[in-house]
């Protein structure tokens, strides 16, 4: 048996009350120019030519889950552990299990002619393992952390590891409005509405 209650007993309970700050509401979206800056920054970075001294080399894997994010909207753990198994490349679809989604139903995702061609480049990469992001560095093929994913984004906008407030003006996202790797997903779900007039009924939700 349930015991339902009609209100919740913590609504008026604020962040002050346990010596917390209140987090700003995300809103951040990136608009297409931005977007496409932040694209050639991932080609750079996983390019043989890469110069910058302070952005370190990428992964071509590391930057094609980037790339993902931005082309399908999924969260950050969606991708990182994204399973040769869920794919058919042929007909463009990602299914995506109910066991990894953050609402714990199933979900089928389209694939772009664009999104679909990164993720098959790779197959000679790591088509011997079960994940697609899998970057070799786990002996058991394990795929690659979700927090490397915000990591890329904090090297690219030249934010020192475990240093916020340290830049690198260098850095080739250094000028850029900050952004977080959470808000790629808004800002895929933003331009499909703007560009694509895409209903929102459907589309990623925070």
């Amino acid at each position: 048996m349930r015991h339902l209650i009609d209100q919740n007993p913590a609504r008026l309970l604020k962040p002050k009350d346990f010596a917390a700050t209140a987090s700003k509401p995300r809103d951040r979206v990136l608009l297409l120019p931005e977007l496409r800056k932040l694209w050639q920054a991932l080609d750079q970075a996983s390019g043989t030519n890469q110069s910058n001294i302070q952005i370190s080399a990428m992964s071509i894997v590391t930057t094609s889950a980037i790339k993902l994010l931005i082309l399908t909207g999924a969260r950050r753990g969606e991708i990182a552990a994204m399973r040769w198994s869920e794919l058919n490349i042929e007909e463009g679809v990602w299914l995506l299990p109910s066991e990894r989604t953050k609402n714990r139903q199933a979900h089928t995702i389209y694939l772009s002619s664009l999104a679909a061609g990164i993720i098959q480049s790779l197959s000679r990469i790591t088509g011997h393992s079960q994940f697609v992001f899998d970057t070799g560095h786990y002996k058991d093929g394990r795929h690659i952390h979700s927090d490397t994913l915000t990591g890329v984004i904090a090297r690219l906008c030249g934010k020192a590891t475990g240093m916020k407030k340290k830049l690198a003006s260098d850095a080739p996202l250094a000028d850029m409005p900050s952004f977080s790797i959470h808000d790629l997903r808004r800002s895929a779900a933003t331009a499909w509405g703007e560009y694509l007039k895409t209903e929102p009924h459907g589309t990623c939700t925070k």
